[in-house]
């Protein structure tokens, strides 16, 4: 059991459905998907079930592994409907979000990005559609 509460990840960095624009982006990050039920995840964190590992100060949890700052705040890592994504999927994400979708603004601001390859593209595109389905309230 970590040695403090663990608080949920913050929803503006790691919810794919809450995604903010006016983040710092990270070399690498990770989100989840609507249907993963964080709180429940943070209640068991807390009652100790799943396995702590100190050295890491990671914690395996209903198949999810997540880190755990200091201070208690959480972050996802890997496991079911956790999504890893790298800082030129992100910077595709946002761009997606600020033009809502894939307009001619998007394609001109992706052309203009070279990180943001064929391949970040169809990723952050598949992201978008994930989280707009979610929204509309197709969650699986």
């Amino acid at each position: 059991m970590p040695p403090m509460v663990a608080r949920p990840p913050d929803p503006g960095r790691h919810s794919a459905a809450h995604f903010a624009v006016n983040r710092f982006i990270r070399e690498e990050n990770t989100l989840y998907e609507a249907w993963v039920d964080i709180d429940a995840d943070i209640e068991a964190i807390n009652r100790g079930d799943g396995a702590y590992d100190a050295a890491t100060r990671r914690v395996i949890v209903n198949g999810r592994t997540y880190g755990i700052h200091e201070d208690g705040a959480t972050y996802p890592i890997s496991g079911p409907g956790l999504i890893p994504v790298d800082r030129a999927t992100t910077k595709a994400l946002r761009i997606l979000k600020q033009n809502g979708g894939l307009t001619g603004a998007t394609q001109r601001r992706f052309a203009a990005e070279p990180s943001i390859t064929r391949e970040v593209q169809e990723a952050a595109l598949r992201l978008w559609q994930m989280i707009t389905s979610t929204r509309e309230g197709d969650a699986p």
